[in-house]
């Protein structure tokens, strides 16, 4: 299977398009080890994905989430929200974060605090 970043054209389809269709298979995730539009407050994810799947979800320092994924328009610039992710990584000890307009993928890893 291929991507071709063209296709998406709006956030919706770098979602489903790139994300959803390509990016969580290729990365090993199945459907039960991954979740969209998840909240924790007033942190609201675009996808999460779990190195385990565990129920209920507790956030903790050895919590079991393990990649937090953002999309964007494919027009946005990534810069923009690298602070958010930021947050987003450190206040749910998540260790990974991906962000990605379709064209271009960023992967950061939480190192301490």
């Amino acid at each position: 299977m291929t991507f071709n970043p063209n296709n998406c054209r709006n956030e919706s389809e770098v979602e489903s398009k790139l994300i959803v269709s390509y990016l969580l298979p290729k990365l090993g995730y199945t459907p039960d080890t991954w979740h969209q539009e998840i909240e924790f407050g007033t942190i609201r994810l675009d996808f999460l994905s779990f190195a385990t799947q565990v129920i209920p979800i507790v956030v903790e320092t050895d919590s079991p989430m393990s990649v937090v994924m953002e999309a964007k328009h494919p027009k946005e610039n990534l810069d923009r929200h690298l602070r958010k992710l930021n947050r987003y990584l450190t206040s749910l000890s998540i260790r990974y974060g991906l962000i990605t307009n379709g064209k271009e993928i960023r992967i950061y890893e939480r190192v301490a605090d």
